[in-house]
């Protein structure tokens, strides 16, 4: 799925964004922790932690794993402690010398990005903002989806590639960036998690942004219509996988050797 999709060269090595070093840090933190019997080693949480806190820095969006892999089926309070105090570790000793350079600053053009792309003015939601609630309001509602999604992936305890894909997945649909080179590090969790239905979210950005860029009018609706096109068809395909795979599991056939000997009858 993600080797070959034309997205990662295009962005990663034909323009140039970073995002590709974010998505190797993310999924190489998925491999260092590792499944089974490999998570309670007591080394591995902590480079887990590292790894996902390298990607944090180079982008802000990987430090969502970091819910996944605590929900991870297997990963006990010790070893959630691990990965957090390693991933905090990480992240202050990244920030530390540029904060005692430049103070506050250190945030960079992180807020006039967030009013560059009217999140602070309402109606960047563009799947919220269907609703017409006032700004607020619509913030409220992406906070809950995203409290929804945490909760469900505490609940059910996936994998953290599968979990990582979920809330990912569900940041991007509230988020709707016209940036799509953000979807790729999802087009590697949906490759590792094989939940192919995600890259119909992934592909959702680009006709937003060639609407943007082109100056196709209305550019509003052409986002709204792609992301809500890429959020139905991702759905559609999760549902389908799922019955083929229930139907596939309930056709399996049944191994002789395994079968238990029948109970005698009382006499």
């Amino acid at each position: 799925l993600y080797a070959l999709s034309p997205l990662p060269a295009l962005e990663f090595v034909n323009d140039g964004h970073v995002d590709g070093l974010a998505v190797a840090l993310t999924v190489g933190a998925l491999v260092t922790l590792g499944p089974g019997p490999q998570q309670r080693r007591a080394w591995r949480p902590w480079v887990a932690g590292v790894v996902v806190g390298l990607a944090t820095l180079t982008k802000l969006y990987p430090a969502a794993v970091l819910v996944a892999v605590a929900a991870a089926p297997g990963v006990g309070w010790r070893d959630r402690a691990r990965v957090a105090v390693a991933w905090l570790a990480t992240v202050a000793a990244g920030y530390l010398p540029h904060v005692l350079a430049v103070g506050v600053r250190v945030v960079g053009y992180l807020p006039g990005y967030l009013r560059e792309e009217h999140y602070t003015s309402g109606g960047r939601f563009l799947l919220v903002s269907v609703l017409g609630l006032p700004t607020r309001a619509e913030d409220a509602v992406v906070v809950a989806v995203v409290a929804a999604t945490v909760a469900v992936i505490w609940r059910r305890r996936p994998d953290p590639a599968t979990g990582s894909a979920w809330l990912l997945g569900a940041l991007l649909l509230c988020a709707t960036p016209v940036q799509p080179w953000y979807g790729i590090t999802l087009l590697a969790l949906a490759a590792a998690a094989a939940a192919p239905g995600w890259a119909w979210v992934v592909g959702a950005g680009y006709p937003y942004f060639f609407a943007v860029i082109l100056a196709v009018r209305p550019v509003v609706t052409v986002g709204r219509s792609s992301y809500a096109a890429g959020a139905a068809l991702a759905a559609a395909t999760g549902l389908w996988l799922g019955r083929r795979r229930r139907a596939r599991g309930s056709r399996a056939p049944v191994d002789p050797s395994r079968t238990p000997p029948p109970v005698p009858a009382p006499t």
